[in-house]
């Protein structure tokens, strides 16, 4: 009789506790997707050169207007987004005035 896995979803919270423990370890390569955590593939050259050149054209297109930010991860205040801290390869954030907490706006 073959064993039952059993899964468990993971809030972001909860994701952040678990890697400051050291689990996953530094050079491993995982995000948190929809609860779960994931291994994600090591990045090709090919992909990185896309990415920089992503990374030139909105920063250029969007001046101060908004910040340009390439595979960083990014928390996003809404509830759909609650188990899910996206980390995308380029991202154009309309950033909160310092100091005022409030909803992140995010075009991935």
């Amino acid at each position: 009789m073959a064993a039952q896995l059993l899964r468990r979803l993971f809030t972001v919270d909860e994701y952040h506790k678990v890697a400051e423990a050291g689990i996953p370890g530094e050079d491993d390569r995982v995000e948190l997707l929809e609860g779960e955590v994931v291994k994600t593939a090591p990045l090709a050259l090919r992909h990185a050169t896309c990415v920089r050149r992503l990374n030139r054209l909105f920063s250029r297109s969007v001046g101060e207007r908004a910040i340009v930010d390439v595979q960083n991860p990014i928390r996003l205040l809404t509830p759909s987004w609650a188990r899910r801290p996206r980390k995308s390869d380029a991202e154009v954030v309309n950033w909160p005035e310092r100091g005022r907490r409030r909803e992140i706006t995010c075009w991935t």
